[in-house]
């Protein structure tokens, strides 16, 4: 049996790696026949060196994203049958705490991943980014980024996984329920407080200034119905020359913000 679901599992491991490949190549082989063509719909509001770099652009990210799949699964593979059950074993001989064994298990797990996933986040950042024009950020800052990154991705997952272990120790029968009620509530308190707790961590955000765009923003939201608590900019570009704008929130923090390298290169109708 055990033999049974191995090969199941390599079968649809192998599958998975395999599809998702030929996707890339059938994207990546359009891009070369057909992405330097300019779209009627787009006659007259781009020119061929501009659409030639973003093809470009995609081409060199869609051949970093499938460099970094494959890394991923030789990593998984080889956490499953190299490290896991040494993992398992080290800390099943500990005379620790369960939630505490839960902890370093996927504390570890976590680490590796992270670790591996680095290299390739210095690669986009530094090289190919910068190699377009869109980074501005510096070492330093995407330092203190990825520190911080760090810390509050260790907080949340502590929370969570201690929770859930918590409800399997006390509620056994009905651990599921509870921790589905728990990641639910979770999750709506994060989304609540993403943009006035964790978001500023990162960026300085401030009530747009513009109040021309501001007033033609309100009346978009009001012609459509929705509603928001402040229209915001956020200074982005001191990690990329790329623009944004995003919807967030929940109750009392819902908000609309804005890049200012969206503000500073795109007209009222367009930001609109």
């Amino acid at each position: 049996m055990e033999k049974a679901l191995l090969l199941i599992f390599l079968v649809l491991f192998l599958g998975r790696i395999i599809w998702r490949f030929v996707l890339q190549r059938i994207n990546i082989r359009h891009l070369r026949d057909h992405g330097k063509v300019i779209p009627p719909v787009f006659q007259g509001m781009i020119d061929e060196a501009t659409l030639s770099k973003m093809v470009d652009y995609t081409y060199d990210n869609s051949r970093l994203e499938t460099k970094e799949n494959l890394t991923d699964d030789i990593l998984e593979l080889a956490i499953i049958f190299l490290l896991l059950p040494l993992l398992v074993a080290k800390i099943a001989g500990l005379q620790w705490h369960l939630i505490e064994q839960a902890l370093i298990f996927f504390g570890t797990l976590a680490v590796i991943g992270d670790a591996v996933g680095i290299p390739f986040d210095i690669y986009h950042t530094f090289v190919l980014e910068k190699k377009y024009g869109f980074s501005t950020i510096t070492w330093k800052l995407w330092l203190i980024d990825l520190i911080k990154s760090i810390i509050i991705s260790a907080v949340l997952m502590g929370i969570m996984l201690s929770a859930f272990m918590a409800f399997i120790i006390c509620l056994p029968k009905s651990w599921w329920f509870w921790a589905w009620v728990f990641f639910t509530a979770f999750e709506i308190l994060l989304l609540w407080l993403y943009p006035v707790v964790i978001a500023p961590l990162f960026n300085k955000y401030e009530p747009i200034k513009d109040e021309e765009l501001k007033e033609k923003i309100e009346s978009l939201l009001a012609k459509v119905g929705l509603k928001a608590r402040g229209i915001f900019q956020v200074d982005e570009g001191k990690r990329s020359k790329h623009t944004n704008a995003y919807f967030t929130g929940i109750g009392k923090t819902k908000r609309i913000v804005l890049f200012d390298t969206l503000l500073a290169s795109h007209s009222h109708d367009e930001i609109k």
